[in-house]
């Protein structure tokens, strides 16, 4: 093997590991920790890798990723993690990071990152049962607790729960969020609870709450809320879809305690149909419709 600088030597080493936790399940679930405080070079990932080309995939396992060198705790072209116990923790980077897509299924996944996004793809974030927590940004700018350049997706029975204190949604899916039968709450800080730049499903007996600074949930293209619990509160609108329409039916129960407008649509209808919807708005109108 040629001669190699310490950061070569890194991305080397963990390019390994990733191929060697993809091949063999994560040793058949045994622990696995990588712990970048102890070595390394900054902006090498405690696991996997940012050269390209490798994924991540684990099976049933303990996996504890710490990045205090600058890197993410984990990253890869995708990431796959079923019924596994994870700890993320990045001081530096995004917490976990999937260049094409991140799934994590039916396990316990705590993430931290201190100055940048909790769990983030350019593809899809999905989310099927289990338990995802993620604590993000430190009134960082453009700082998500989730953000997918994709769909983000909660179903299955599925619970998240988001603290982003960075500038930007709690959770974001920029071609959409679906949030079904599963458990969502979503605080941001200095901006929206949930974000996306197409539309919001919250269907099948999904409980959802957001809180943030701007509008609770905000949805360019109209949400749709079918047989379903919305709580939302903050110091602007609860729903604002700027493009789109209203929609609750089907025993939804709506609840909406914020300082601007409660239901907001600017280019549709609100509709709501065998559903209930309290609301409260300090200082504007509760219902608007463009």
């Amino acid at each position: 093997m040629p001669s190699l600088t310490q950061t070569e030597w890194e991305r080397w080493l963990h390019q390994v590991v990733s191929v060697q936790m993809t091949a063999r399940t994560l040793m058949q679930g045994l622990p696995y920790t990588a712990e970048m405080w102890k070595r390394g070079q900054g902006g090498v990932p405690a696991i996997g890798s940012d050269y390209g080309g490798y994924t991540v995939t684990a099976y049933g396992g303990v996996i504890t990723a710490v990045n205090e060198k600058g890197g993410a705790g984990i990253w890869a072209d995708d990431v796959n993690l079923q019924g596994c116990s994870v700890n993320v923790h990045s001081t530096g980077h995004n917490g976990i990071y999937g260049e094409k897509s991140i799934t994590l299924s039916d396990g316990e996944i705590t993430v931290r990152s201190d100055t940048a996004n909790g769990i983030y793809s350019p593809g899809n974030v999905t989310v099927s049962g289990g338990i995802v927590n993620v604590d993000a940004g430190n009134g960082t700018d453009n700082t998500c607790g989730i953000l997918a350049g994709g769909v983000f997706e909660a179903k299955e029975q599925a619970r998240v729960i988001v603290d982003n204190k960075g500038n930007a949604a709690a959770i974001e899916g920029a071609q959409g969020v679906v949030i079904s039968g599963s458990e969502v709450s979503s605080i941001s800080a200095h901006s929206n609870g949930i974000w996306t730049g197409n539309d919001i499903k919250i269907t099948d007996g999904a409980n959802v709450t957001a809180e943030g600074a701007n509008p609770a949930l905000w949805t360019r293209n109209g949400i749709e809320i079918d047989g379903s619990k919305v709580t939302l509160s903050g110091k602007s609108d609860g729903i604002w879809t700027p493009e789109g329409s209203i929609s609750i039916r089907n025993s939804s129960e709506v609840k909406v305690t914020v300082s601007g407008g409660a239901l907001a649509a600017g280019g549709g209808n609100i509709t709501v149909g065998g559903s209930t919807a309290e609301l409260s708005s300090e200082n504007a109108n509760g219902i608007y419709a463009g």
